[in-house]
């Protein structure tokens, strides 16, 4: 019989992720305000700056999230299934991030790039 469930180990987490996230964000958000932007690019490259850190961040987090994780479950779970589980289901939200951050072969990249030279321009008229 084990003491605690996947399922509530899977509650705790996020409880705590929840709980933590507003506080991670504004400290990193803190620790990288400059002085005011002064133009929608310097804006735009701050705005981009911050989307690579953030997921730099979550990275950093999922590697020490799961590497807890799996020694606990190591430790109290019947199967070995219930870490697989869990670091996939974060592994693919992870990519789904890096996805959204980086692009695939700089799809995305390129879309921003065009995108952001459309508003400079439009700006600037």
């Amino acid at each position: 019989m084990r003491l605690i469930t996947m399922e509530i180990l899977i509650v705790i987490g996020l409880v705590v992720g929840l709980l933590l996230f507003p506080y991670l964000r504004n400290y990193f958000s803190a620790r990288m305000h400059h002085a005011d932007p002064k133009t929608a690019r310097e804006m735009l490259v701050l705005a981009r700056v911050r989307q690579i850190k953030y997921f730099y961040i979550h990275a950093g987090i999922f590697a020490i999230m799961m590497l807890g994780v799996a020694l606990i479950l190591f430790i109290i779970s019947e199967s070995r299934r219930d870490v697989l589980l869990l670091g996939m289901g974060w592994a693919i939200l992870l990519a789904i991030h890096a996805f959204w951050v980086f692009g695939i072969n700089g799809v995305l990249h390129n879309w921003e790039k065009r995108r952001i030279k459309d508003l400079l321009n439009q700006i600037d008229e």
